[in-house]
């Protein structure tokens, strides 16, 4: 087991850390089981392996460095312990409705100790990572308070 990922479910630890991500990894890490969230994961992962600028698969570093800072994230802080009180630049917290690597509370938390913040959860998708419910910007066209 991956340090920092202690918190995770035997399940997730064994689609997560995987040397290579295979599509049905992808699809149980970012979307519900639902078939209408499989089938739009289905589609970005089509478009994303189409492309021709290819992203560099993580490194076995990198991904413990992240396993460290979602176990950190997920720690028991409160947000104005943490300074975010003092970051006034508007700011778009996205995530899934019930992300299964890095908690959804998470987001909210950040949202509240954010002087201008926005939080968008998508139903849908466990975490952000694909973001497919952004495609052509629809994030943009969310009406704000």
């Amino acid at each position: 087991m991956m340090r920092g990922w202690t918190a995770l479910s035997p399940d997730v630890l064994a689609h997560a850390t995987t040397p290579e991500t295979s599509e049905e990894d992808f699809l149980y890490l970012f979307f519900a089981p639902s078939e209408t969230s499989r089938r739009a994961g289905r589609a970005f992962w089509s478009r994303r392996h189409g492309r021709k600028d290819q992203d560099l698969p993580s490194s076995p570093a990198a991904m413990q460095a992240q396993g460290r800072a979602i176990a950190a994230w997920g720690a028991p802080v409160e947000p104005s312990s943490q300074g975010l009180e003092r970051i006034r630049q508007p700011t778009l917290v996205v995530n899934g409705h019930n992300d299964i690597m890095v908690p959804t509370i998470n987001s909210f938390r950040l949202q509240q100790g954010l002087r201008n913040a926005t939080l968008i959860l998508y139903p849908g998708t466990l975490a952000t990572a694909p973001c497919s419910n952004m495609r052509n910007g629809s994030f943009v066209r969310r009406p704000t308070s």
